[in-house]
């Protein structure tokens, strides 16, 4: 077999987290825009210092609620907005995200919660959470429930606020490049959802390497639409690079409205799969 090999272009540190960027660019560009938010049919700015802000309440709130460094907290979401502000302040408190496709059957769920052994559980929408239960009432590890929709990233900052700005950093500290940031699984179509476990070292290297790959699209003032699954590690390794590549993200799950929202957005370069093009 013939072997291929380029030298390193970048190294990692031992002791680097994918949350250190949100606190990079809040202190070096806080005006700077790294997300749009939906709004009345238009798209509202997200400034990194309001983006650091909400993050550290939320990672606080999952502080609160009992995380401890290296626990499973799951997401189980279309692509939005939250979706990324939890990743983030999982990664803040410590915590490990399992991410769960919204669209996955009950069956598949449970499997996900019982193999990961998640104790805190954010979904979409009430609906999410009606159909899944039964399946998170039998979950052994898991003790919460939180909704998107019905206030989840509210209801966790307000719980953070006895939680020290100190007490966060400490936390944060102890995140290493070796930590555990994500188990991702598979669909599910060929048999049981299959997990891998992410470090912070693998994203980051990813990170880099899609800035990389892509230098043209991967620069400050750049703009795309996330609109695939973030359950998927496609999504989130491109999100990772546009973020640190200071790029403006926004997101959608609507795909019905998606030439609409082109138009409307203007991205300078998307990311997607052959089914969408067809």
């Amino acid at each position: 077999m013939r072997e291929f090999s380029v030298p390193q272009s970048f190294s990692i540190p031992e002791n680097v987290s994918m949350a250190d960027s949100v606190f990079r660019h809040a202190e070096e560009d806080p005006t700077f825009v790294p997300f749009k938010r939906p709004s009345n049919g238009g798209w509202v700015d997200v400034t990194a210092a309001e983006f650091a802000k909400q993050v550290s309440a939320v990672a606080k709130g999952l502080i609160a609620s009992g995380v401890e460094l290296g626990d499973r907290v799951a997401i189980l979401s279309a692509t939005r907005y939250e979706w990324v502000v939890l990743d983030y302040a999982i990664w803040t408190a410590g915590g490990c995200t399992v991410a769960i496709y919204e669209t996955s059957s009950p069956d598949q769920a449970q499997w996900i919660l019982e193999d990961s052994a998640t104790t805190l559980l954010v979904v979409e929408t009430a609906k999410h959470a009606e159909t899944h239960k039964e399946v998170t009432d039998g979950a052994e590890a898991l003790r919460e429930v939180l909704v998107i929709e019905s206030g989840a990233i509210d209801e966790l900052s307000s719980r953070g606020s006895a939680i020290t700005d100190e007490e966060l950093h400490t936390r944060r500290h102890q995140v290493t490049a070796a930590s555990p940031a994500t188990l991702i699984y598979t669909s599910g179509t060929t048999g049981r959802p299959k997990g891998v476990q992410l470090t912070h070292s693998n994203f980051y290297a990813e990170s880099n390497a899609c800035r990389l790959a892509m230098p043209e699209s991967m620069v400050p003032g750049k703009k795309t639409l996330m609109f695939l699954p973030l359950a998927h590690v496609f999504a989130r390794a491109i999100s990772f690079g546009a973020f640190d590549a200071k790029v403006t993200v926004a997101h959608t799950s609507d795909l019905t409205t998606l030439l609409e929202q082109f138009a409307g957005f203007k991205p300078n370069f998307i990311l997607s799969v052959p089914r969408v093009f067809e």
